[in-house]
């Protein structure tokens, strides 16, 4: 009897390729598509939302994964933060408008309106569709008081200038803030700055021309409730829309 005939190694891994390649069973790797007669939701991530870091092996972030920013993108596209506002007869023109500086930040818009109208709401869902996730605008007060927490640690210019720099802008709020020569001043700038260079901004105010004026009266050097209200109120030259939320308080309604 003929003894069997031993492979080589060489052999025996060129039989294994030559199976592995005629193999219809076997899963596909991560660079294979499936031939399925639709289309596999996101090129990208394959529809597992996440993609690996394309470091190199034996780096810090080798097998970590992050989001897919293909994904990210269309979810920010798709989500709709105004959903949850009713519209109203008194805010009917005002959601419009804050739809319009969401989709296509130019100018400025300003809100206002009573307290309870919905001007926070609008900020919000302006601010939150610019950022592609929730986030709460930031009030006059609060802008005021995180430049006076910079101002003992010395980095206050810095802050400053990279609030008054910032591409987009929502400030909430403003004429409920504690007036005094020192916060007229840094509003004036703030707001002269961004007028100046035409920064897309948004602001919700209580307040009308006449008493942000008298608001702000014989504060700061110069005229500041002047100059504040001019910025805020400038509808003539076309930079600023200024849009006025009427009816009761959404918060007065839900509690009947």
């Amino acid at each position: 009897m003929e003894e069997p005939r031993l492979e080589s190694l060489g052999q025996v891994l060129h039989r294994i390729k030559d199976g592995l390649s005629r193999s219809t069973s076997l899963p596909l790797t991560n660079t294979e598509t499936p031939s399925l007669d639709i289309e596999p939701p996101c090129g990208t991530c394959r529809g597992f939302k996440f993609v690996g870091y394309a470091v190199p092996l034996g780096a810090p972030d080798f097998g970590k994964l992050r989001p897919c920013p293909v994904c990210v993108t269309h979810e920010r596209e798709a989500r709709d933060w105004f959903a949850g506002l009713e519209v109203t007869p008194g805010n009917e023109s005002a959601i419009r408008y804050a739809k319009q500086m969401a989709q296509n930040p130019t100018g400025w818009l300003v809100l206002t309106g009573n307290v309870g109208t919905g001007r926070t709401s609008l900020a919000k869902a302006i601010l939150s569709h610019w950022a592609g996730k929730e986030r709460i605008p930031t009030t006059a007060s609060q802008l005021l008081d995180s430049w006076r927490s910079h101002i003992r640690t010395d980095d206050f210019e810095a802050t400053f200038r990279r609030d008054v720099d910032t591409p987009l802008a929502v400030l909430d709020d403003l004429g409920a803030e504690k007036v005094t020569d020192w916060t007229a001043d840094r509003l004036t700038q703030y707001l002269d700055w961004r007028y100046v260079r035409r920064q897309p901004t948004v602001i919700t105010t209580n307040c009308d021309r006449a008493s942000l004026v008298e608001r702000f009266q014989d504060k700061g050097q110069g005229f500041a409730g002047e100059r504040i209200a001019d910025r805020l109120f400038d509808v003539a030259t076309g930079l600023v829309r200024v849009v006025s939320l009427t009816g009761l308080s959404w918060r007065s309604v839900a509690n009947e």
